[in-house]
């Protein structure tokens, strides 16, 4: 269970830097 919630957090955390294709703008959207 616990690996397969780490995989779960890891490809969320990834998400953003695809979908923005830029760490900088994911950062900014997640904070905001």
């Amino acid at each position: 269970m616990a690996r397969l919630n780490l995989l779960e957090e890891t490809r969320y955390e990834k998400l953003p830097v695809s979908v923005y294709g830029n760490q900088q703008e994911a950062s900014i959207a997640v904070a905001g």
